[in-house]
């Protein structure tokens, strides 16, 4: 049975890298079932596991840029990785560029955007700087919901992706001379609008993932502790009351507004441009 449930889940066959990280050259198979990676410090294991993990994402689990990832002294880094999902062989292929846009290509297809590669192969990472979740301030939790976020429902990198523009965008507009041009107030109205649309979206994203993960910290809890005990988790934002950012289900027009109506109050306590400045997601 265990067979059975290996046969039909996607996993990693072969990888091949040049040029990636500290590696000129590795061509590497992997049998079915677990592999582990043994060696000294220093010899490269954490950067196959990182390749691996952007085949399957498109982003270094690091935290690093793709320029990064390139040898020293190399223009790019090649990475190929073959993945059986039962009897169908897909291959990616990229080439990781230190300047210029990256080439992707799935089964000699090109492809531009992370979540096309979502269904490739499905990677868990757990490195000793995931302590940040607890030790880190709340941007390494909310970074963290946000990648279960995306895994699971593709959609929301462009949800994000919009957030963050508009973001950058506002924050210009306010670091700037703002009110010199009589069409500044028009376009921070619109700004705010599309930031509330988008960071609506993003909060009763993020409280959807949260919801379906405290049952399974509560079971993981209980299996390693040995006893059951209540455990819970709760997504809190500052910019809106509990009451409507329990309505997940519903309308996002009760989020917007409260987002709405928390950027015109920071706006009324700190007047431009230092009111851009501490607004995130």
């Amino acid at each position: 049975m265990i067979d059975d449930v290996l046969d039909a889940t996607p996993r990693l066959a072969t990888l091949s890298l040049r040029d990636f990280r500290c590696y000129e050259q590795a061509e590497l198979e992997f049998p079915p079932g677990v592999t582990l990676v043994i060696g000294a410090n220093a010899q490269g294991k954490t950067s196959l596991l990182e390749a691996v993990a952007w085949a399957a994402t498109g982003v270094s689990f690091r935290g690093v840029p793709d320029a990064t990832l390139v040898r020293a002294g190399a223009d790019a880094a090649i990475v190929r990785a073959r993945v059986l999902d039962g009897s169908r062989a897909q291959l990616l292929e990229a080439e990781i560029r230190v300047s210029g846009r990256n080439r992707v290509r799935l089964n000699d297809h090109p492809i531009a955007r992370a979540r096309d590669r979502r269904e490739l192969v499905r990677v868990t990472v757990f490195a000793p700087d995931d302590l940040q979740l607890i030790k880190g301030g709340p941007s390494e939790r909310r970074g963290y919901l946000d990648g279960l976020l995306t895994s699971v429902a593709p959609r929301y990198e462009s949800v994000i992706a919009d957030y963050d523009r508009v973001l950058r965008q506002r924050n210009a507009l306010l670091k700037q001379q703002f009110g010199r041009d009589p069409d500044d107030e028009t376009t921070l109205r619109v700004f705010d609008a599309q930031l509330a649309r988008a960071g609506a979206e993003l909060g009763r994203g993020r409280r959807r993932m949260l919801e379906r993960l405290v049952p399974l910290v509560a079971e993981a809890y209980s299996d390693l502790a040995g006893h059951e005990r209540p455990i819970g988790a709760t997504y809190l934002a500052e910019w809106v009351p509990d009451h409507v950012l329990d309505v997940t289900d519903g309308p996002r027009e009760p989020l917007e507004a409260a987002l709405l109506e928390a950027l015109a109050t920071r706006r009324r306590a700190v007047p431009p441009p230092q009111s851009s400045t501490e607004f995130g997601r």
